[in-house]
């Protein structure tokens, strides 16, 4: 629900975060690994309010972390966590060669090879301009693509 989202955040108090399912042997549980303590990480449950939580935790993150391959065959395809980062006004870093790319421009989103890229991104001292540009860029190329405009023509 984009709704949770509405409102800029002023508590950007998380660098970057995490909040989802990770296991150690997956690709993602990997990634967060390698990024340590650099990540904040949250696993999101299913209990009553949990999406609440996770709305509030991404309008803290300054930016995120994907992994845009699937669980099962490891086939890359673009995740509702790019469109909640969006919403989230937070800077989105997406797995290279994510179909990401072909809805929304590449300016739009940093698009990382590996962990240790993510790190350094995060390390620099223009870290928190960046993001907060980044962020913005995402949030302003997924309007056209906000729920709102589908049900406006639906319904007229």
């Amino acid at each position: 629900n984009p709704e949770w989202y509405d409102g800029a955040s002023s508590d950007r108090s998380v660098d970057l975060g995490f909040m989802g399912s990770f296991d150690s042997d997956s690709a993602r549980g990997r990634v967060l690994a390698e990024l340590g303590n650099l990540v904040a990480c949250r696993r999101r449950t299913g209990e009553p309010g949990a999406y609440k939580d996770y709305a509030d935790f991404m309008l803290r993150c300054r930016a995120t972390v994907n992994v845009a391959h699937s669980a099962g065959d490891g086939a890359m395809h673009v995740k509702a966590r790019c469109v909640e980062a969006a919403w989230a006004g937070c800077m989105l870093f997406e797995s290279a060669g994510s179909p990401l790319g072909r809805w929304i421009p590449h300016t739009c989103f940093y698009e990382y090879q590996n962990p240790a890229e993510v790190a350094a991104v995060v390390q620099r001292l223009d870290f928190k301009y960046m993001a907060k540009c980044y962020g913005q860029r995402l949030r302003e190329a997924m309007q056209p693509h906000h729920p709102r405009h589908f049900w406006e023509r639906v319904i007229g």
